[in-house]
């Protein structure tokens, strides 16, 4: 582990999967069981969450990282979270993901920085307010 300042650039989405309909998903968490271990497809149940798919009340997908985000932690408070989602929108300009101008949909959220200096040892924590703490949609209930 090393010293994280504040502001760098700690984590950009590379590979995401993206499931628009329980049937998807439930036939991708097959495949994992039926061609690789039931260890790998409970880590991808662990690692899902749900996005917003678009401006509309009920509307979201499900998603799996399949990269470095699946392991970083949710912060449970605002004190204990060290990392934040923004997007760039300009050469030097960041903008939070949750801007509604700006807003991301779907499984390619925005990138995570350091909101403060990140010790060895010490994990990397997202906001529970960011896209992956929104409520369960009742489509995928």
């Amino acid at each position: 582990a090393t010293f994280i300042p504040k502001g760098t650039l700690v984590w950009r989405p590379r590979n995401a999967a993206e499931f628009t309909s329980v049937q998807d998903l439930r036939h991708f968490l097959e495949h994992i069981m039926t061609h690789s271990t039931y260890e790998v497809a409970c880590d991808a149940i662990r690692w899902l969450y749900a996005a917003k798919a678009s401006p509309e009340e009920d509307d979201y997908v499900m998603c799996i990282d399949f990269d470095e985000g699946s392991i970083i932690n949710r912060a449970m408070t605002d004190e204990e979270r060290n990392v934040k989602e923004f997007i760039q929108i300009g050469p030097n300009k960041l903008v939070s993901s949750l801007d509604p101008e700006h807003r991301v949909y779907g499984c390619q959220e925005g990138s995570l920085y350091a909101t403060r200096d990140i010790y060895p040892g010490e994990g990397k924590r997202r906001s529970v307010f960011g896209a992956k703490a929104g409520p369960r949609p009742s489509a995928w209930s």
